[in-house]
């Protein structure tokens, strides 16, 4: 669940039968299952696409932007992926985002009609209205 922390611990036992503790580990969840894309706690300073991970990548990857803290309370955002020959073969989001906020998306590799785009260089391409910023991606099949 969103927000939600948890705890836990791990045991060994090595080879003479003792048995040994670790943790407890702290693990606090950063997802909203309800939209396309999870929001981070972190509140960013400037717009920014940051590096798509993993990268090359097969089937899917992950892409983070960032939109600063503004006077109205949400900013127009595209998040496209082209191809090298400048085509836009697929819109991951085209809306009204929150602004001072950190956005995580999943790409998997997939054109606008859901059909498997071959392997090659994508570009992201982040777009607001005083804003641009390109990341190349590498798709492996």
């Amino acid at each position: 669940m969103n927000g939600q922390t948890y705890y836990y611990k791990l045991a060994d036992v090595d080879l003479a039968g003792r048995l040994t503790w670790h943790g407890p580990v702290e693990v606090k969840v950063q997802t909203d299952e309800t939209s396309p894309f999870a929001v981070n706690e972190k509140t960013p300073t400037s717009f920014f696409l940051h590096p798509n991970y993993p990268n090359p990548f097969n089937p899917s990857t992950t892409i983070v932007f960032d939109v600063p803290p503004t006077n109205d309370e949400s900013v127009n955002v595209e998040l496209a992926i082209y191809n090298l020959s400048g085509q836009k073969i697929r819109t991951l989001v085209n809306d009204q985002v929150e602004s001072g906020k950190q956005y995580r998306l999943s790409w998997d590799g997939r054109d606008g009609v859901q059909i498997d785009a071959p392997a090659g260089i994508y570009f992201a391409v982040l777009r607001s209205s005083n804003f641009q910023q390109t990341i190349k991606m590498c798709l492996i099949r």
